[in-house]
């Protein structure tokens, strides 16, 4: 049992409430989602390959529907939820290993995963490439661009980079 100072540290201030939690895939659905003749197109192959880069053997912790599994999941705030997805925010590892251990169960005979080091890892690894190179900053830009203004009548629009991005799944422009 904690002393009661320390679970107070966790409470929100007296006549605030928490903030309602938001379920973040540690690696996006959008990576196995199958085209409409059941299979992944080539870019979306080309990044399981790269995640097995980072980790080897490590794309079939997201296969089918191990995507759904709890060990890719967390819960978050909205706005760490959308910083996370966005790979704005990660969790570095720090070699300190914390021993933990809990149980949570659905029934006796199955349990619920913890979250997986591995996808973490692979997280930080991109999110950090990302913003190491600035790439992260750019794909925000075009997709802000364009969700902004749409196709502009001057011609600076990137469509190429647009409709690669739509037609491959990765981005959805609604206008």
């Amino acid at each position: 049992m904690y002393p009661s100072s320390r679970v107070s540290e966790h409470l929100p201030p007296v006549g605030q409430r928490f903030k309602p939690l938001e379920v973040v895939h540690i690696l996006p659905h959008l990576l196995t989602k199958l085209d409409s003749c059941g299979e992944l197109n080539a870019l979306k192959e080309v990044a399981l390959a790269i995640f097995n880069m980072f980790d080897y053997g490590a794309a079939y912790l997201i296969e089918g529907v191990e995507i759904d599994c709890p060990g890719n999941a967390l819960m978050l705030t909205l706005k760490l939820y959308l910083d996370f997805g966005d790979s704005d925010i990660f969790f570095k590892p720090d070699g300190i290993v914390l021993y933990w251990y809990y149980t949570l169960s659905l029934t006796e005979e199955r349990h619920i995963d913890p979250l997986s080091p591995r996808l973490l890892a692979i997280h930080y690894a991109v999110a950090y490439i990302l913003h190491l190179s600035g790439a992260g900053d750019y794909i925000d830009y075009i997709l802000r661009d364009a969700d902004k203004y749409g196709i502009r009548h001057d011609g600076s629009t990137d469509l190429d980079r647009l409709v690669g991005l739509h037609l491959n799944n990765w981005a959805v422009v609604s206008r």
